[in-house]
């Protein structure tokens, strides 16, 4: 915390900018911690303050939260405020391309909700989006789905702020990176729906019945359904094919 402010009225902050910025790593002799941020810069910022952010059109917190989630900043400096992201340009800034924040002081008060700004290159991005599909795509094909899963999702997110989430080609690649995410997680598993498994280890050992669904990305990814009483779960490692010998 620099720069520190008090007062003794209940003070509305206000917002002036937010923006994204590379960092120092060291600054006056002292290492920072991160190499990138959310810059936030207006007046009337006091210790304590915390910011919020929220998709651009939305009105009011998720469905079923009754509040913004509100984050501390990393940095305090009286009217500027610094709030740590990766360094990885372009992403980490368009990751908030299409946000808007607001800050509340400790009393409550809260600023006016303002637009995240940033000069981006739209060519660039979208040259950067299409290698990253075309990437994925390729790799999909020579059956590589869990190399796919990474460049499938920066396709998506970078459609995703460009183009808004009911774009056709965010729709698109969304729905290519779960196929990537289901072919990856399904890669490392030894079964299938419908297979007989019995379970030799954990707290269901000694149950058996048919595998009915594969839960991606659950570490106890089979739902296992017996020939009478409730579902449970099970991981890979914790059963084999009934009948089998559990192996060692």
């Amino acid at each position: 915390m620099r720069g520190y402010k008090a007062r003794v009225n209940r003070t509305l902050p206000v917002l002036q900018e937010v923006t994204w910025s590379a960092l120092p790593e060291r600054e006056a002799n002292l290492s920072r911690g991160y190499r990138a941020g959310i810059i936030f810069r207006g007046s009337d910022f006091l210790p304590g303050i915390t910011y919020a952010r929220r998709r651009q059109g939305e009105t009011g917190p998720l469905s079923g939260n009754t509040d913004y989630f509100w984050h501390l900043p990393h940095t305090y400096y009286g009217d500027y405020l610094e709030a740590a992201t990766s360094d990885s340009a372009p992403e980490s800034a368009l990751d908030c391309r299409g946000y808007e924040f607001q800050v509340k002081n400790p009393e409550g008060e809260k600023s006016e909700w303002m637009l995240f700004s940033y000069p981006f290159d739209d060519t660039a991005l979208e040259a950067i989006r299409a290698t990253a599909l075309q990437e994925g795509e390729t790799l999909f094909a020579n059956r590589q789905p869990r190399a796919s899963v990474e460049p499938f999702r920066k396709a998506m997110v970078f459609a995703d702020r460009m183009y808004g989430t009911d774009d056709p080609r965010t729709v698109a690649t969304k729905a290519r990176w779960m196929e990537a995410r289901r072919e990856a997680h399904l890669s490392e598993l030894r079964f299938r729906k419908g297979d007989h498994l019995r379970v030799h280890d954990g707290p269901h050992t000694g149950k058996d019945g048919i595998l009915d669904e594969i839960l991606i990305d659950h570490r106890f990814a089979y739902l296992i359904q017996p020939s009478s009483g409730e579902a449970f779960q099970a991981s890979d490692s914790q059963v084999e094919l009934h009948g089998e010998t559990p192996s060692t």
